[in-house]
């Protein structure tokens, strides 16, 4: 059964006709991990890796990717930046601290 919130992200073509909260649930990353990796999830060949910035309360609200054709780069490179984008992120926490952020 499709669910109202999925069916805008079908009609655009984002998600195919069998999206349910259960699809959704299996793309999120395991619990111990803190970073998301993707490839092809919004555009047919780019892979991306992303991390998220957390808040003044420590509660993530943004976050910093790397992303690239699948011709550039592969999972493990993508995967490889990792702890930069994690270094970036605490950077950016840090500097939006003092902003009305």
């Amino acid at each position: 059964m499709t669910l109202d919130w999925a069916r805008p992200l079908i009609a655009a073509g984002q998600e195919d006709a069998g999206l349910t909260a259960e699809v959704l649930r299996s793309r999120l990353p395991e619990p111990a991990t803190d970073f998301a990796y993707s490839a092809d999830e919004r555009a047919t060949g780019v892979l991306s890796v992303a991390v998220a910035v957390p808040n003044r309360a420590g509660r993530p609200s943004e976050s910093v990717s790397l992303t690239s054709p699948v011709e550039a780069a592969g999972e493990a490179t993508l995967k490889a930046g990792v702890p930069e984008l994690r270094r970036a992120a605490g950077r950016l926490s840090e500097l939006l601290e003092g902003s009305v952020y």
